[in-house]
């Protein structure tokens, strides 16, 4: 949808379709997204009859359930291992600043390892 716009975020979008927005306000977000919605609903509706169709209309007279509440269906990423660079890192980090590894390296996962990684250098640097 909206194949002519060079973005599909919610402040792009906001300022192309005039709709006030305050950015990163989680409330004035979700005003905006709320706002987005019913216009981007209206504007759908208004191609598939042709017509002119407002807010409320849209809302009595939908026969498309597009824009209405769907089950969600998604998969849990399974968690990998660490990989053997990610674990040498941590060893080698652990040795260079002289801490103690509350975890076992050996049993941690790629993102655990990554994270671990980021908080030592975030803590004692490189």
């Amino acid at each position: 949808y909206l194949p002519e716009l060079p973005h599909r975020n919610l402040g792009y979008l906001c300022q192309y379709y005039e709709i006030p927005h305050h950015a990163h306000r989680a409330l004035e977000d979700a005003k905006a997204t709320d706002r987005l919605f019913r216009k981007l609903a209206e504007l759908f509706y208004q191609e598939e009859t042709g017509g002119q169709a407002s807010t409320e209309s849209v809302e009595k007279k939908a026969n498309n359930n597009l824009f209405e509440p769907q089950p969600l269906h998604f998969q849990v990423k399974r968690d990998t291992p660490a990989t053997k660079p990610q674990k040498e890192r941590l060893y080698r980090l652990a040795e260079q600043h002289k801490i103690t590894l509350e975890v076992d390296v050996e049993k941690l996962t790629r993102s655990e390892a990554s994270r671990l990684a980021d908080k030592i250098l975030a803590k004692y640097g490189r």
